[in-house]
Formats: structure tokens, sequence, C-alpha cells
């Protein structure tokens, strides 16, 4: 049975440096009510309305994926893993990743990858780590210190870590536990600090990073992600039976507009699981990588839409 990254967090043995049961308490207070200290700055924060008079907004904006279109877990994780092991064992890597299975208790948002010892990391906002996994190894308090001495990482060295804080990262979330923990026991490989061997071949973490995170770029923008959602959005996408009517109450008042860097035949489709496919959006934004082109849907016709075929 996997150990979950909260059970870990109760364990004293994962506590920052020089810290015991009772500190660790008063530092969780203390952190959820503080700030860091360049976040004081008036102009480092994001300041909110209290109260929101709704009928004076003229516009009102949606993203797709995870807001309009909700993908159901674990099903839609478990797909995204299985096609990013299909492409890996296509560019190389060992035929034995394709009995990887995902477990949706182990990955949570908010880890840290480390790419120079293959480590997921837990760390509060100051960069303090509280959990270290090596694989599904998680690590003690001596363990960490002789690779983080001061049981700390600089959280703005992003060449080095990795923040995977979407939904969309937890599937490569658990890749990565599963890859460190396949070629750190396999007989066929040595491990090293930073990697591993095979005979005169060395694979860095950072190189087995590079490799998910490609393919997971692979699957999403020119694998078969999209087309296999959309063939069973049963399966893979929650409807919302509120969702239309909470569209045509701001359709009455305001514009509504969808922004989305998915194209135009996969965000059509979607849209049919909503279902919020009656109340399309006035304006489709659609991110083109280098500029963004607005579309009012009410004066172009809907066949133009499709950039796909006219990049």
């Amino acid at each position: 049975m996997t150990t979950s990254w909260s059970d870990r967090l109760q364990n004293c043995a994962e506590l920052p440096a020089n810290m015991d049961g009772m500190t660790m308490k008063k530092y969780r207070r203390d952190a959820h009510h503080s700030f860091p200290r360049d976040l004081a700055h008036p102009a480092m924060r994001v300041f909110v309305n209290r109260s929101l008079a709704m009928e004076k907004i003229k516009c009102f904006g949606f993203d797709m994926d995870y807001t309009l279109a909700v993908y159901k877990s674990p099903e839609y994780e478990s797909l995204g893993f299985d096609l990013i092991v299909e492409h890996l064992v296509s560019i190389g890597y060992p035929q034995e990743l394709l009995n990887f299975v995902y477990d949706p208790s182990f990955p949570t948002r908010g880890l840290v990858f480390d790419t120079m010892f293959g480590n997921l990391l837990k760390v509060d906002a100051y960069g303090n780590i509280l959990v270290c996994a090596h694989g599904f190894n998680f690590l003690r308090g001596p363990e960490i210190r002789e690779m983080y001495p001061n049981k700390f990482i600089q959280r703005g060295d992003t060449d080095r870590f990795y923040i995977l804080n979407t939904l969309f990262n937890l599937p490569e979330t658990y890749l990565f536990a599963c890859l460190v923990d396949f070629f750190s026991n396999c007989p066929r490989y040595t491990s090293c600090e930073s990697g591993f061997k095979d005979g005169d071949l060395f694979m860095s973490y950072k190189s087995m990073f590079q490799d998910v995170r490609d393919a997971v770029d692979w699957v999403h923008f020119k694998g078969s992600l999209k087309e296999k959602t959309v063939e069973n959005l049963e399966k893979y996408v929650a409807k919302d039976p509120k969702l239309p009517l909470l569209l045509s109450r701001m359709n009455e008042v305001a514009k509504v507009f969808l922004a989305t860097n998915s194209d135009y035949k996969y965000t059509e489709k979607n849209s049919e699981s909503t279902p919020a496919d009656r109340m399309a959006p006035q304006i489709l934004t659609v991110d083109c990588g280098n500029f963004t082109l607005d579309l009012s849907l009410s004066t172009v016709p809907a066949d133009s839409c499709d950039l796909d075929s006219q990049m």
C-alpha cells in the first residue's frame, strides 16, 4: 500500500531542519497566516473585491480544460499516463514500462521534481523540505540531509527544480516515481547519484526528466490524447447539468467568451459533453503561440474557425 504524502507530513522525522513536534505545530500555524517577505510590497499582491456587483460586468471569460470541461479522475489521468509511457517506449525506453499501471493514490499537486537527484519533494512556501521520496521510497531526515544539508531548496532555481502544480501534471508525477523506482531496482542498471548506468551508457535524471516532459507535450499536442477523449466523452468528461443555466443567464447580461489553446474541432466536440453546446460563447479566443486571434462567433462562420486547416 502506497504511503500518502499527507501521512508523511505527520511524521516528525520529515520536519524542516531542527524542528520538533511542538515547534512544527506553531510553524504550520504561522506559515498559514504569513506571506513570503517579497510579497509584502503592494506591487507583488493581487487585490480582490470583497463585494462584486455582477450586473456591472461586461464580459465573462472561461477556460475550457478543467473549467467548462471537467475531466473525470482517475480515468483521464490514467489515459494520459498510458499514452506517455507508450511514447517513451517508442523512443527506446524499456518494454517493461508498459507494465506500469497508474495509481491515483500516490501523486498530488504541488510536488517538486529535483532533476539532479531524481527526488520528488514536498516543500513549504519558503523552500523547506517537508517530505522527500526517491521513487516510492520515502527518505528520513538523515538521508535527506545527505543531499540537502539544510533540508532546504531554492524554489527559484527552475533549471533544477520543476514544480508539478496542475492537474495535467498528475500522470507525469506518478511516472517520475515509477521510472526512478524501476531504474533503481532493475538489476540491469547501476544507480548513480545523479542517474543510472547500463554498461557504458549513462542516463541522468535530468535527461530522463526532459524525455518525460517532451513525451507529455507530444501526447497533448501531436498524440492521440484528444482523439481518444472525444471518442469516449462519457468516460473522460463529466457533465454538469447546471452549466447551461449558468451560461444562459450570463448571456442575458453580458458577453461570454472561451479562452483555450485547443483546436476548434476538439473544443466544439468537447462542448457537447458539458452540456453547453447550445450555449456557445459569443467570442472564441484561440492562442496560436506567437499571437492571439479573437473570433466573434456572431459574425464568423463556424467552418472558418478551424485554425488547424488554415495555419
